[in-house]
């Protein structure tokens, strides 16, 4: 149990970092689109773009429970990545200093934009 609590404590920021996350993926999957397979078809095109350029998931109904689920590859390739970036101790470390320099507004450096 003492492990338990020390591990939730160390890691008390990344653990709200994936919460908040996971909370933003749970509304967009609150807003998804449901189709069964035949109306997936019948409309692919529409469905895909509503996947793609408005970035919603889509849940298609398969017979005996065999749902799934579709999002673009950029939604894929971005859940991806905060996995990845989450993975390694270090790197959430320096990502966790990074998210208190920001909030903090400490040790910010203003530059202008160039073109």
């Amino acid at each position: 149990m003492n492990e338990l609590i020390e591990f939730l404590i160390t890691n008390l920021k990344l653990i709200f970092f994936i919460v908040k996350k996971y909370l933003i993926l749970y509304v967009k999957i609150r807003k998804m689109k449901a189709v069964n397979y035949s109306e997936l078809r019948q409309n692919l095109k529409e469905n895909l773009d509503a996947v793609t350029d408005n970035e919603e998931f889509l849940i298609v109904h398969r017979p005996k429970g065999k749902s799934i689920v579709m999002m673009s590859l950029a939604e894929y390739n971005a859940m991806q990545e905060t996995l990845h970036l989450a993975k390694s101790k270090t790197n959430r470390q320096r990502l966790e200093s990074a998210i208190d320099i920001i909030n903090a507004k400490s040790n910010l450096v203003k530059r202008n934009l160039t073109e």
